[in-house]
């Protein structure tokens, strides 16, 4: 299968060479036959995408994914957050003609709040992608010696690394979470449907957090609530992130981007409303504050 990358991140080739051969020697994803400067041959395998619904639910298959990642070693990767550079390489190439809101504000006030935050964020290998269209579920139901055709899902591989690369272990989690009120399943344009009702609740965010720390040796995390805190902040760099990338790497007159960039965009106000008693628990200055 054939995978073009964008110009603005022409190297993902050789970066998702590097994490896919750790990756597939466990049998947790496809295998990549060749690389080129602008993308990539993927390995094809029979498979269908993970429901919303098993996405959300079947938080022990993703979470065991994110967990096999967060512990590869010594990863020839930028040590620097991938938030941090993402977004302001986001904001350089942002076509300014396709987009209505102030990204440029809003990084810049994320990235001094991230800043603030540092010291305290743990920083591990990340996927920084995990969605419902990035899990494959082979049809066979089997995949190496993972998957079983009593639990199709087990055998679920998690492909497209492109953005991989150190970044705060919260912000994997934080995408998940965001990436839980997409339902990309509708056959229409905009071909989602959008609901952040289906945001996790605290009480689920902690179980998950609990699960995550059981499979996942040295771990090195806060306490389960400090680390929630952590994914409610890094929530807004996800849904800031993903909407810019709607008027940076793509046609502004895509109409399904330009849907999935007002959702983002909408849901990045909404949870910087929320934001400030989160803040104030992880003891934020108040001049760092929304």
């Amino acid at each position: 299968m054939l995978s073009m990358d964008s110009q603005i991140h022409s190297n993902v080739a050789n970066w998702s060479s590097l994490t896919t051969n750790p990756m597939k020697e466990s049998f947790l994803t496809t295998s990549l036959p060749g690389l080129f400067k602008e993308g990539r041959f993927e390995e094809f395998i029979p498979s269908d995408n993970m429901s919303r619904e098993d996405f959300s639910e079947r938080f022990d298959v993703v979470v065991s994914r994110l967990s096999h990642i967060h512990q590869l070693p010594n990863m020839p990767f930028p040590k620097t957050p991938f938030i941090t550079s993402f977004l302001q390489d986001m904001v350089e190439n942002m076509l300014v003609d396709s987009c209505c809101h102030d990204y440029r504000t809003e990084v810049t006030w994320y990235i001094n709040l991230l800043e603030v935050l540092h010291p305290t964020l743990n920083v591990t290998f990340c996927h920084n992608d995990a969605n419902m269209n990035n899990l494959l579920i082979p049809s066979d139901g089997t995949q190496g010696n993972v998957g079983t055709r009593d639990d199709p899902l087990a055998g679920a591989l998690l492909i497209d690394y492109e953005y991989a690369g150190y970044n705060y272990t919260a912000f994997d989690f934080a995408n998940y979470f965001c990436e839980m009120q997409y339902d990309w399943s509708l056959p229409q344009n905009p071909f989602f449907t959008f609901n952040e009702m289906w945001y996790p609740t605290d009480d689920r965010i902690l179980e998950i957090i609990r699960f995550y720390k059981s499979v996942t040796p040295r771990h090195n995390l806060p306490s389960d609530e400090v680390f929630r805190d952590h994914i409610k902040v890094l929530s807004l760099g996800s849904e800031l992130a993903w909407g810019l990338w709607c008027v940076t790497d793509t046609p502004g007159e895509n109409v399904e981007l330009g849907e999935y960039e007002a959702a983002k965009w909408g849901s990045y106000v909404r949870k910087k409303g929320q934001l400030e008693p989160v803040l104030r628990q992880l003891g934020v200055p108040p001049e760092a504050c929304p």
